[in-house]
């Protein structure tokens, strides 16, 4: 019997849910659309494609610069994100 893999590239899916939607924030003002752009997409998948594995991955934390590319509102949901 054949399974699925569903690998998500974290960074990847976070960037275009960051540059994709709004800049949603929660009730105190921490900002939240990119890790709700990711949410919703992760579940999309999960949903549409129904597969047995699931592998999130950020890859290498060092070669990915946060601070020199992307604004403070963007790489304040990396943690948001990790932590969920």
């Amino acid at each position: 019997m054949t399974k699925k893999l569903l690998l998500i590239d974290c960074y990847s899916v976070l960037e275009r849910s960051f540059y994709g939607l709004p800049d949603l924030t929660n009730s105190k003002g921490i900002h939240t659309g990119a890790v709700y752009g990711f949410l919703n997409l992760f579940f999309k998948y999960l949903h549409n494609e129904k597969p047995d594995y699931v592998i999130a991955a950020f890859g290498d934390s060092k070669a990915f610069s946060c601070e020199d590319k992307y604004p403070e509102s963007f790489c304040s949901q990396i943690d948001i994100l990790k932590d969920i």
